[in-house]
């Protein structure tokens, strides 16, 4: 196996993603209002008002390689960069499934978008911290997610073809990951404003 991480390390690799992409929003706060701040007319707005006025939630459903069946997905992305129909974000989200066996998956986010259509990536981790029905085992894997979506109003869907690597499969787990390794991932979700 090329990588092996332990929770601790995906543990880890969230909390860097949260780091920089925090890290991002505060040093594009600095920047002048001509460029991040277009859409707002003070540029020394706090970085929790900035957060507020660029940023929307989405809450959803997510099937394929990023978190087998993820209900609810949610997540929160910010516009680092808006003009006219064209808008660059970053941000988070997360899924989880307790209905059969309990997983969770985390993924870090980014991506454009252009009137209707996006082009996004995630880079993300999904487990099943107490394994299969044969296993005391944890499931996991990681993914690398190029997504192509359509937003219709406050509805997008998010089609992409999910490269899986670092994974843990046990014989016998529930899932049956091993065997049935899917290729890709659907995302249906609402997406809203913090601001109403």
């Amino acid at each position: 196996m090329l990588f092996s991480f332990t929770s601790e390390d995906m543990r880890n690799l969230l909390i860097l993603f949260i780091l920089l992409f925090y890290g991002n929003i505060h040093a594009q706060h600095n920047m002048k209002k001509e460029s991040i701040f277009s859409t707002l007319k003070d540029s020394t707005l706090s970085i929790e008002s900035f957060l507020l006025y660029n940023s929307e939630v989405f809450i959803g459903l997510s099937v394929g390689s990023e978190s087998v069946i993820g209900f609810p997905k949610f997540g929160m992305r910010t516009n680092l960069y808006s003009k006219d129909k064209f808008r660059w974000h970053a941000g988070v989200e997360a899924s989880g499934f307790i209905f059969f066996q309990l997983w969770f998956n985390i993924n870090a986010q980014t991506g454009i978008e252009y009137r209707f259509l996006s082009l996004e990536t995630s880079v993300g981790a999904f487990c099943a911290p107490f394994g299969g029905s044969t296993t005391d085992l944890p499931i996991y894997h990681t993914t690398f997610t190029p997504k192509i979506g359509i937003r219709i109003k406050s509805i997008q869907f998010k089609l992409g073809n999910a490269f899986v690597f670092n994974q843990n499969y046990p014989e016998g787990d529930l899932l049956q990951l091993n065997r049935n390794q899917y290729n890709f991932n659907i995302d249906i979700l609402y997406v809203g404003s913090l601001v109403f």
